[in-house]
């Protein structure tokens, strides 16, 4: 009981730091589309990122490596390569695209690595890597 309630106010404390530092302009506010990160992340919700240096695991959002598509692709970073390039992949491998058909993307296409997840009170949580 003391760990939920204690894992509860930690949560909420994160929280509240992200949307503050979102209101200050620190995080931007990208939403989801697709079914490719189910069930992490659901289409509809919306996540907070920040600009820093991915590690593997991490749910991150780049510009979709097509310079035709003006399109934000949010994925999971699954390695890095010697080059310094990304492969990615989605959640929901069933489900939309990433680099298993477009390949590596370049590390310098990275706008940021997602925080936080806004769908509802409810479902408020950090993100990281075990999720």
């Amino acid at each position: 009981m003391v760990h939920r309630f204690l894992s509860i106010v930690t949560n909420v404390g994160f929280a509240v730091g992200e949307l503050w530092a979102w209101t200050r302009g620190n995080r931007r506010r990208v939403r989801v589309s697709g079914r490719s990160m189910l069930p992490t992340l659901s289409e509809g919700d919306h996540i907070l990122i920040r600009t820093a240096t991915p590690s593997v695991g991490d749910i991150i959002v780049v510009d979709h490596p097509d310079p035709e598509r003006s399109t934000l692709l949010v994925k999971r970073l699954d390695s890095a390569l010697p080059s310094g390039a990304l492969v990615l992949r989605s959640d929901n491998p069933d489900e939309g695209t990433d680099s298993r058909s477009f390949g590596p993307v370049a590390a310098e296409s990275v706008l940021g690595v997602a925080t936080l997840r806004l769908s509802s009170l409810r479902q408020l949580r950090p993100i990281g890597r075990g999720f």
